[in-house]
C-alpha cells in the first residue's frame, strides 16, 4: 500500500517551512502567503 505524499507549507515571501499550515508567516509577518508543497519520497526510500 503506497503512504501518502509528505507535505509542508511554505511561505511564497521569505521561504519560511511549517509543519502545518497558518494564516500569518512568523518569520516575515505576511498574511496569506503560506501555500502547500508536496514533498514526493525518495526512491531510496521506496522499498
Amino acid at each position: 500500500m503506497a503512504k501518502a505524499a509528505k507535505r509542508a507549507f511554505v511561505c511564497n515571501e521569505c521561504g519560511a517551512d511549517y509543519p502545518r499550515w497558518q494564516g500569518q508567516c512568523s518569520a516575515c509577518h505576511a498574511w496569506n502567503t503560506i501555500t502547500e508543497v508536496r514533498i514526493a519520497a525518495s526512491p531510496a526510500a521506496a522499498r
